[in-house]
């Protein structure tokens, strides 16, 4: 290809370019920030408000966020962050932050929203324990294998805990007549029984029977006083060596706490309230339908048993479940949120779920 004198003239001078030295008389031009076009890179910028009614508005709601994050400092007992080098509404966001990390370090359920009552803009601290979207049933078959295979120590320790959960938090056996899982299994039964030509049904019926059989006789061995007083020994005594032992014994000293913090506790009494009733209300779950024990966790006789009881859920608008809310918008008393019992039952009930899946 023949170049025209132009482009071989373009092409020595690219040349020279790449090979030129540069001298004391070309210093290295500063391509950074610092050029006087690019100032404003550095500058923290805030939109100007010039109109009067907005500034009012902005310094009004300023005062009422800074009063009512005092109130919530003195009720907490905690500095609160003041940053006035930050423009509105950064300075509001910035203080709502340092404080919100303040309060979940000692309430993790707890979070703060900013709230208009109509008469002033001030904080809302909201503690919530968020299962409604779930079952949370305890299967009593990891006691009846450690029963079967003759594990004194594990079977104690673990009857220690559903004895507690049984007697003093108030969580209902499938095989109590006025529990919500029992008239389901019942009608399981029903079901079964009129497909008993099935093999599979009748495989599932015996499982079913079994279940309430043994339902009963270990709900007659935990209604023993013992397992609460002797609860600290066996504690004490427990030495395990697999990870599902470990996981027991985690388990039951959690529970030991909480039999020891909240000897009454019950998920029901910091349920929030359940709206009056108008001709658009649906229904809502409560703990009568979603915390029981049952028999398993596992299996066709628990597939059907969850499958006939979404069907059921269906019918409800939501669930009730542990909730509470404090404004300041004046000084309180005392802190009225936190929900550490539900939120420590929660979390342990969910322990004995995965006791299921790691067999003792």
């Amino acid at each position: 290809m023949e170049l025209t004198s132009a482009a071989l003239q373009s092409h020595a001078g690219d040349k020279r370019l790449r090979h030129r030295r540069r001298g004391k008389g070309q210093p290295v031009k500063d391509r950074s920030a610092r050029d006087s076009r690019h100032q404003y890179l550095n500058q923290r910028l805030a939109p100007i408000i010039t109109d009067k009614r907005l500034l009012k508005v902005r310094e009004r709601l300023t005062t009422q966020f800074f009063t009512s994050l005092r109130y919530l400092a003195d009720t907490y007992k905690f500095q609160p962050l003041v940053p006035d080098d930050y423009p509105f509404p950064n300075n509001i966001l910035m203080a709502l932050k340092q404080a919100q990390g303040w309060i979940q370090y000692n309430e993790p359920e707890t979070t703060l929203t900013l709230e208009d009552t109509g008469s002033s803009y001030c904080i809302r601290a909201e503690s919530t324990v968020d299962c409604s979207h779930t079952l949370l049933f305890i299967p009593f078959k990891p006691l009846y294998d450690l029963l079967k295979k003759g594990e004194r120590q594990s079977a104690e320790l673990l009857m220690s805990v559903y004895h507690y959960l049984l007697r003093y938090a108030g969580i209902p056996s499938y095989r109590e007549e006025d529990s919500y899982v029992y008239d389901q299994y019942g009608w399981l039964m029903d079901t079964l029984l009129d497909g008993v030509e099935y093999e599979h049904y009748r495989m599932t019926l015996e499982e079913l029977k079994a279940a309430y059989y043994w339902g009963d006789v270990i709900g007659r061995k935990l209604r023993n006083g013992i397992h609460c007083t002797q609860w600290p020994q066996r504690l004490a005594g427990y030495h395990p060596t697999t990870e599902a032992e470990r996981l027991l014994q985690a388990i039951a000293e959690n529970a030991y706490t909480l039999y020891t913090q909240y000897p009454r506790g019950s998920f029901s009494e910091y349920l929030s309230e359940e709206p009056e009733e108008d001709d658009d209300y649906a229904p809502l779950a409560t703990p009568y339908n979603y915390l029981s024990f049952v028999w398993s966790l596992e299996g066709e006789l628990y597939r059907m048993l969850e499958q006939a009881i979404n069907n059921d859920f269906c019918e409800y608008g939501g669930s009730l479940v542990p909730y509470r809310k404090q404004v300041f918008d004046q000084p309180q008393d005392s802190v009225k949120t936190g929900l550490p019992f539900a939120r420590l039952l929660d979390d342990l009930i969910r322990q004995l779920i995965d006791l299921e899946i790691l067999p003792l």
